[in-house]
């Protein structure tokens, strides 16, 4: 959600108002205002930099506390939510330059964690941040950012800082994680592997690789639950919602279009039974495959020459794996433009970008992912203002793929510290998608051809896209054990 810091804009208020009810020990009117405060959030972007309207500009409706335990249950998952609460006071009159970052996330001095069983139990937790910066001297959004570079760029890149940041190894910082966002509620999870974990992020924490936090027995997160994550349970319940209510064209490889309501007993799993596409083999789905595009360019400062992005091999040698599993032929180069992929997008069903993605950089300000410019010399950034227009039916959402792939595009880059990630997943998921996969730096060039030929491959044969994501970056963690080359990778939405 959108955490405001400017003096133009008020501090969060929804954070206020969970304190206080947390204060009056009312935990469960905590959570739903939690959500509320999500849900507010992303209604304001739509509205404020998209300019978004109706049809597509959902409505919320507050989540109570029965509709959340209802969401544990279909989805048979334990919900994780956090909640980061900040000390407004020290932020203005304070400066935080020896916790190594400017801005508000350095104050963050509260954790409210909340755990929803798929039986309806709730727990919560409330974590002191304080003992981070006091025993540590390093805030939590500071050591979120060193992992997340230090396992993206390399170990090295430890060295590169302060004395009083780099005390620590890599290791010992995603055991320190642990020990404050997962320890406090380890007890509450499930303890068969195979049991889903839908965490909820906020903030600086939708760029942490969850699966790459490390217990006292150095035992990754990830081989002992199987993850997913959500913007907010808001997003999952307008998604049911709009599913519901859309009608799904289906262009069946021989058969004419096949035109057919959704089952209105359509659950929380995303499965369309009515879907004359639901039980077909994953190579007869409309597939759109992307990989490395001709780049575009984009200027930093009004009147400067443009900026032209780096090619990426490695994503076009992962376009050609998936599109051998999916049986389809990739775009590639310069014929993975803009005006085709727009073209493509409404039909597909599994749409696998692999190309840099950009968010707050001026002329791709609200970009999805670099795509190649036309002859015509227009840019080829798609936009989450192009998905959105894709459709101007409002029974026809203007994607109903089953999946998003946004590999290789090292997404966060554009607003580290914003709401790069929070935003794309929830306009996808708005969108229709029903689960996004999202790349949270650049995979490598080595292993990300064989995870995803190996997620593809195991969702062939299981349907089951949340376990084999799991299982796609187990096998490639057995051949990379660096953490670099397969836990960049977080599942939103549908685990099915």
């Amino acid at each position: 959600m959108n955490l405001y810091t400017t003096e133009q804009e008020p501090p969060d208020i929804y954070r206020g108002f969970e304190r206080v009810l947390i204060e009056q020990q009312r935990v469960d009117k905590a959570l739903e205002v939690s959500e509320q405060g999500r849900a507010k959030g992303f209604v304001d972007f739509l509205t404020n930099h998209l300019s978004m309207r109706s049809p597509f500009l959902p409505s919320v409706s507050p989540l109570s506390i029965y509709q959340i335990k209802q969401i544990a249950k279909s989805q048979a998952s334990t919900l994780v939510e956090y909640s980061l609460i900040y000390d407004y006071n020290k932020f203005y009159q304070g400066n935080s330059s020896h916790w190594g970052m400017h801005d508000i996330y350095a104050y963050a001095t509260e954790l409210l964690i909340w755990v929803v069983s798929p039986n309806g139990k709730i727990w919560f937790q409330e974590v002191d941040l304080k003992l981070l910066l006091e025993e540590y001297q390093t805030s939590l959004a500071n050591l979120v950012r060193t992992v997340r570079e230090a396992i993206a760029v390399g170990e090295d890149y430890l060295s590169t800082l302060p004395a009083s940041f780099r005390r620590y190894s890599l290791d010992e910082q995603l055991q320190l994680l642990y020990q404050f966002l997962i320890e406090p509620i380890a007890d509450w999870l499930p303890t068969n592997p195979t049991s889903r974990v839908t965490i909820i992020p906020q903030d600086f924490l939708f760029l942490l690789p969850f699966g790459a936090l490390k217990d006292r027995n150095g035992q990754y997160l990830l081989e002992k639950h199987t993850l997913l994550s959500t913007p907010s349970l808001q997003v999952l319940e307008l998604v049911k919602k709009r599913q519901k209510q859309t009608f799904a064209r289906m262009d069946l490889p021989g058969d004419e279009a096949v035109t057919t309501p959704l089952n209105p007993k359509t659950t929380l799993t995303g499965d369309r039974d009515p879907d004359p596409s639901a039980k077909l083999p994953l190579n007869l789905y409309p597939a759109l495959v992307v990989g490395n595009p001709t780049m575009p360019g984009f200027s930093l400062h009004f009147g400067e020459a443009p900026v032209y992005m780096t090619r990426l091999p490695g994503a076009e040698m992962e376009a050609k794996a998936v599109a051998e599993v999916l049986k389809v032929v990739p775009l590639t180069n310069d014929a993975a433009t803009r005006q085709v992929v727009l073209a493509q997008m409404p039909q597909a069903k599994i749409i696998h970008l692999a190309t840099h993605g950009c968010l707050g950089a001026s002329e791709c300000m609200e970009g999805v992912v670099a795509l190649a410019p036309s002859e015509s010399g227009k840019n080829g950034f798609l936009t989450l203002g192009d998905i959105f227009q894709l459709s101007c039916d409002r029974h026809q959402l203007p994607l109903r793929a089953d999946l998003v792939c946004l590999s290789g595009c090292d997404i966060s880059r554009g607003q580290i510290w914003g709401d790069g990630v929070f935003r794309i997943s929830q306009a996808f998921l708005i969108a229709g998608t029903s689960t996004l996969i999202i790349s949270l730096w650049l995979p490598p060039t080595d292993s990300s051809p064989i995870l995803m030929k190996q997620f593809y491959q195991d969702f062939q044969a299981t349907g089951d896209k949340a376990q084999s994501l799991r299982q796609a970056m187990l096998v490639t963690k057995q051949k990379f054990p660096e953490p670099k080359y397969w836990a960049g990778f977080t599942l939103f939405g549908f685990g099915g």
